[in-house]
């Protein structure tokens, strides 16, 4: 009996011994087949392409020679006016001013500040990121593609899967399953009327996207050792969802979302919060609950609570045609897994909430805050360079 199961255990070793060669022969198989194709692989799940040449040459150069960049999109836009103040703090005592360069664009999802990082000569020490808020402006995927996007994803997402990947890109067309692809030229605004479920869909593989690029631009600006400093995008909260999802909603909660804001007119908050807190546990996914939510509890002094139904209302909207609390969530996350200085923006002025104005317009907020932003970036650079 002993003996037997000796020679079992020697025959499963030798077993177990050939499997990883047969692995990496089988391996080595495919990637010779596939490499034979002639075609281009890529390591991750991108549905699209960039094309080339899109770029001021002259506006690379700065890019590449600056000491501090600003990348993102409209948000990052508005911090160029505050440029000056930062450098004229920062080169107080230094023989030569610091070079700052903003490089933010309106309308531009990571998408294209990603692709603008990768064409530099040189990455500056320290970079700033402050977008988000265009992620929907132009169409980067085909929808009707999403049970094929998602399955490459949760693919992607598999860690040995992107090991190897990183090293043999060649597997790619062997692990992904065949999209359409999107070629992005010139910036052209999605003009496109999408049903509500193909909103969700858009939301659901966006955010996926955003997370891999937040990643890959780590990477990419970690590989010189340059520092990126994250910023939140601030929402706000005044604003109310432009459409609630149709799957999300049904004609009995409309007419008791309708009875609550006449409570709410008659001044009977305490009612409205106790049915928009029960309506919040059952109706997860309706954008006015959570705003209805948000507005009940401000005018109790829940701060805390208000922001976050707010916050809430925001990632439920079914027009996505601004930034919100998932893209700020996933900021957060990525900046705190790689150790990253992020300063939540969006926090530092909605923590203001009480304020009559806390914004300018829909979008940015008012300069005060600004002012504020301006000098903790002051001591992040400072910090950074030593000086």
């Amino acid at each position: 009996m002993t003996k037997n199961k000796t020679k079992k255990s020697s025959i499963l070793k030798k077993v177990l011994s050939v499997v990883p060669i047969s692995i990496i022969i089988i391996l080595v198989f495919l990637i010779l087949i596939v490499s034979n194709t002639n075609q281009n692989f890529a390591s991750h799940p991108y549905p699209y392409l960039i094309s080339n040449h899109l770029l001021d040459q002259k506006e690379i150069d700065n890019a590449s020679s600056a000491h501090v960049l600003f990348i993102g999109d409209k948000m990052g836009v508005a911090l160029a006016h505050y440029i000056p103040y930062i450098n004229e703090k920062l080169s107080k005592n230094l023989q030569s001013p610091l070079n700052i360069f903003n490089w933010c664009k309106k309308n531009e999802s990571i998408v294209r500040t990603l692709d603008k990082i990768k064409k530099l000569k040189r990455i500056p020490p320290v970079i700033i990121y402050h977008g988000s808020a265009d992620e929907f402006y132009e169409n980067i995927f085909d929808v009707a593609d999403y049970p094929r996007i998602i399955a490459n994803i949760k693919r992607f997402n598999i860690p040995y899967v992107q090991l190897a990947l990183e090293f043999f890109p060649q597997l790619s067309k062997i692990i992904f399953k065949p999209t359409k692809i999107i070629l992005l030229k010139e910036l052209k605004q999605d003009t496109r009327t999408y049903t509500d479920l193909e909103q969700q869909r858009r939301m659901e593989i966006t955010y996926s996207l955003y997370n891999y690029h937040l990643m890959e631009l780590i990477k990419i600006i970690r590989q010189t050792n340059a520092e990126i400093i994250f910023l939140t995008t601030p929402l706000n909260f005044q604003v109310p969802p432009q459409r609630v999802c149709s799957n999300s909603t049904t004609e009995k909660l409309s007419n008791h979302l309708l009875k609550i804001r006449t409570y709410l007119d008659e001044g009977k908050t305490k009612i409205a919060y106790n049915q928009l807190k029960e309506l919040s546990q059952h109706a997860i996914a309706n954008a006015q609950v959570y705003y209805l939510l948000g507005q009940t509890c401000f005018l109790l002094g829940k701060t805390i609570e208000s922001n976050k139904a707010f916050n809430l209302a925001t990632s439920f909207d079914c027009v996505p045609w601004r930034s919100n609390g998932v893209f700020n969530s996933i900021i957060e996350q990525v900046a705190l897994a790689n150790r990253l200085n992020y300063i939540d923006f969006h926090s530092q002025v909605n923590k203001s909430i009480e304020r009559r104005v806390l914004f300018s317009d829909v979008f940015f907020p008012q300069p005060i805050f600004y002012e504020e932003l301006s000098q903790q970036i002051i001591q992040l650079i400072k910090q950074f360079f030593q000086i």
